[in-house]
């Protein structure tokens, strides 16, 4: 039995070692933001990162040339959403945007609640965008896109 779990830690080294050699380790991962309504939800890392908290900039790295795709949440209307950070992105300070109603500017929590879909949000249009912002010395740094869709 020794010799099974000595081949299993063995196994498991070789292949973590292996795994690690086709990491960019120059592009470090980011913290994942997750938006959950009722039982749906997606999490995702920041599709822009190090951008200036300006509308070009914005639109530059989620605009129609933009390759990055929002993951999507299906909603109902009237049902609330909630956003959850890692605490790395808690102790920078975020806030979150559903298409243009901005939230409060939160800092030291990791989760939020409180936005609810406005009933007919999708009546002239199939989705709305959530966006979740986290600032550094008053400096957009990473941004999150997510697409909220009726169910």
């Amino acid at each position: 039995m020794k010799n099974r779990r000595r081949a299993a830690v063995a196994g498991a080294s070789v292949l973590g070692a292996l795994s690690l050699v086709g990491c960019n380790l120059d592009k470090k991962p980011t913290a994942l933001v997750t938006v959950v309504s009722g039982s749906e939800s997606q999490h995702t890392e920041a599709q822009c990162r190090g951008v200036q908290a300006t509308q070009d900039a914005l639109n530059a790295c989620f605009g129609a040339e933009s390759d990055k795709k929002p993951k999507v949440v299906k909603v109902s209307e009237g049902g609330d959403i909630g956003v959850g950070v890692e605490p790395s992105v808690s102790d920078s300070g975020w806030q979150i945007f559903v298409d243009s109603q901005a939230g409060p500017l939160i800092k030291d929590k990791t989760y939020y609640t409180g936005f609810r879909v406005p009933i007919g949000a999708f009546d002239d249009t199939e989705a709305v965008a959530v966006r979740v912002v986290e600032y550094k010395s008053n400096d957009t740094q990473n941004v999150w896109l997510f697409n909220l869709e009726k169910k």
